[in-house]
């Protein structure tokens, strides 16, 4: 097995008072009650996305930098989400 790891951004969405988790590499956005519950959802998402890539292309594209994306966010919360596949 090998391990995956991307960066994520959870924001609090203004208009429903939800966490909202990004994962722009994957296409991902996830709503939740709190952080926690985001990760654990994020890990399982992550983890269909990178097997799901493998059965079809073979290989799971290259994540962004996390420094990239903190630097670009910086007043939201920044998380490596990862998994293994």
């Amino acid at each position: 097995m090998k391990q995956y790891a991307f960066p994520a951004v959870v924001y609090v969405d203004d208009e429903t008072g939800l966490y909202v988790l990004s994962m722009k590499d994957t296409l991902t956005v996830i709503e939740g009650d709190n952080i926690e519950e985001l990760f654990f959802a994020a890990k399982e998402t992550l983890k269909e996305y990178v097997k799901t890539s493998l059965d079809l292309d073979g290989d799971v594209l290259p994540p962004t930098n996390f420094i990239d994306v903190y630097n670009k966010h910086r007043t939201e919360i920044c998380l490596i989400i990862d998994c293994e596949a």
